[in-house]
C-alpha cells in the first residue's frame, strides 16, 4: 500500500450529525436514511496541503489529496480529470456590462462535463474497497463518465437510460463495456429499474446523492477556482444546478463553511427552495437569486442587484456551453 496524505476520518450524516466509520462501503446515513458527507482532519491537512506544495503536485483533481477521500494511491482512478481553465470574458462582460467575468469550462474534463469529477472519486473509493459491480440511472453525462471510469477501473458498469436519451451517450456507454439498458419512461422509472437491479444482483448503487464520495470530486471545482484566482473568491457564481448535488459540494464546502460571503444565482427555479434547505446548516448561507439565463436582460438585473448589495463584484460561470 503507498499511501496518500488523505486524512478522511469518518462519515456523517448530513442530517442528524452521527457518526459512521469509513472502513466498510456505505450508500445513505443508517440513522436518517440522508445523504453521508465525508469528514476530514483539516489540522493536519494544513500541514502538507499548502499554496507552494501545489505548485509541484498532479495536474488534475487529485492533488488536493488531503481532503479527498482515497487513502491508497493505487486506487486512485483518474483520467486527467480536473485542472480545467478559467477564462476571462472579455466580450461577454461589455455585452453584460459586467466587470470581470470568467467561465470556467468544464467540457475540457475527460469525458466532456464536470461529471468526471465526481465519479473518479466515486469509482476510486469503490477501487479501494474491493467493489466488482456498480449500478446508476442517467440519461446523459454521468452514465459516460462512469462507464469510462469503470472500465479503466475493471469494475462492471451497469447503465440503466431512458429510451429516449441522446444515441451519443449511449453509444459512449456501449463504447466502454458499459452494460446498457434501456428503460421506458423517463428518468426516474430508470432510477427504480436501477434500484431493483442493484439489490436483485447485489451492484453498488452509485447514483446522485445516494453514496458519498461523488461529491467529494465534484468539490475540487471550488478549490480550483479559488486557487486560479490566486486564493480570492468570486463574489458570484452562475451555476446550472440541477438537482443541487454539484453545487452543494462544489461551493458550500469549498467557500462557505470558510466563511466566505458568496452569492449564487440559481438558474433553475424549481430547484432553489430544495436548495436553500442543503444549507441550514453553513456557517454562513449564501443567498440565492432565481434567473433565466437565456435572458440577458434578468441575467443582468440579477447581477446588478448582487453587486449593488456586494460591492464590487468578481462573477464566474461554470461550463462555458452556457456561455451562448
Amino acid at each position: 500500500m503507498t499511501k496518500t496524505l488523505s486524512t478522511y476520518e469518518y462519515l456523517q450524516c448530513s442530517l442528524t450529525g452521527d457518526k459512521f466509520s469509513n472502513d466498510i462501503p456505505r450508500r445513505l446515513s443508517p440513522s436518517s436514511e440522508k445523504p453521508l458527507l465525508a469528514r476530514y482532519d483539516l489540522e493536519k491537512a494544513k500541514e502538507t496541503m499548502t499554496k507552494e506544495n501545489l505548485l509541484s503536485r498532479r495536474n488534475d483533481m487529485w492533488k488536493y489529496e488531503e481532503i479527498l477521500p482515497v487513502l491508497d494511491n493505487n486506487n486512485i482512478v483518474s483520467l486527467g480529470e480536473g485542472n480545467t481553465p478559467l477564462m476571462r470574458m472579455n466580450n461577454l462582460s461589455n455585452v453584460l456590462d459586467i466587470k470581470n467575468l470568467y467561465v470556467k469550462d468544464e467540457s475540457n474534463n475527460p469525458t466532456g462535463s464536470f461529471k468526471a469529477r465526481g465519479l473518479s472519486a466515486a469509482i476510486s473509493k469503490a477501487k479501494e474497497f474491493g467493489i466488482k459491480g456498480i449500478v446508476m440511472p442517467s440519461a446523459g453525462n454521468a452514465a459516460g463518465a462512469m462507464s469510462a471510469y469503470a472500465a479503466k477501473s475493471k469494475i462492471a458498469a451497469n447503465v440503466f437510460m431512458p429510451k429516449d436519451a441522446p444515441l451519443a451517450n449511449k453509444m459512449e456507454c456501449i463504447a466502454f463495456g458499459a452494460n446498457v439498458e434501456l428503460v421506458d419512461g423517463f428518468i426516474s422509472d430508470a432510477g427504480k429499474a436501477s434500484a431493483i437491479a442493484a439489490e436483485k444482483y447485489d451492484l453498488f448503487d452509485i447514483s446522485t446523492l445516494k453514496e458519498p464520495f461523488r461529491v467529494e470530486g465534484k468539490k475540487t471545482m471550488g478549490l480550483e477556482i479559488v486557487e486560479r484566482l490566486v486564493w480570492q473568491v468570486a463574489d458570484v457564481i452562475i451555476y446550472t444546478t440541477g438537482g443541487g448535488s454539484g453545487i452543494g459540494a462544489s461551493f458550500v464546502e469549498a467557500f462557505v463553511r470558510q466563511g466566505c460571503k458568496v452569492a449564487f444565482i440559481d438558474i433553475q427555479e424549481d430547484s432553489s427552495n430544495e436548495l436553500l434547505g442543503k444549507f441550514t446548516s453553513a456557517g454562513s448561507p449564501p443567498v440565492f437569486v432565481n434567473c433565466d439565463l437565456s435572458d440577458i436582460t434578468s441575467l443582468k438585473k440579477s447581477v446588478k442587484q448582487i453587486e449593488h448589495d456586494l460591492g464590487a463584484v468578481r462573477v464566474l460561470v461554470n461550463n462555458a456551453a452556457n456561455d451562448q
